[in-house]
Formats: C-alpha cells, structure tokens, sequence
C-alpha cells in the first residue's frame, strides 16, 4: 500500500480511470466521485493529481472525513459513479 494520503489519493484515481477505460469510457464519463479520507492531505498535491486525471475539469465531488477505513494503512477510498454509452 502507498504510504500518504496524497499517495493513495492519486493511486485511486488512477484506478477508477483505469476501470472507465477498460468499459470503454474516459475520464469525461465519471460523473461523480465520493472521497473518504481519514486526514486532510496537501491541496496542492490533489490538485495536480485532479488535473492530471480530469484535464477538462473533476467531476462532482464530495470530501469526507472518516475515523478509519477497513485497515489502518488505508487512508483513502474513492467511489466512483460513470455513465458510459
């Protein structure tokens, strides 16, 4: 597992990416995505990560902050909603 939050942030964007793309999709598909954090991480570093993912802009977003997710060097988890014809 990768080690910080901005880290794992971007490695599960790339895996949601990775999955609309294996259905046929692209980036501009993903409607929506719901992010579960257990610290806040570095702006800067998420935004690079969401341009580099979403050049033409991320999705409908929605931040939470959880006490833990299901091991402790898990530090975020993504949902993702796409609509791919």
């Amino acid at each position: 597992m990768l080690g910080n939050v901005e880290e794992q942030y971007d490695q599960a964007l790339k895996n949601i990416i990775d999955i609309v793309i294996s259905e046929g999709g692209r980036s501009t598909d993903i409607a929506r995505i719901s992010i579960f954090l257990v610290e806040k991480p570095d702006g800067s570093r998420i935004r690079e990560s969401n341009n580099k993912y979403f050049p033409s802009g991320p999705p409908a977003m929605s931040w939470l902050y959880v006490a833990g997710l299901f091991r402790p060097d898990v530090k975020v988890e993504i949902e993702g909603i796409a609509a791919i014809d």
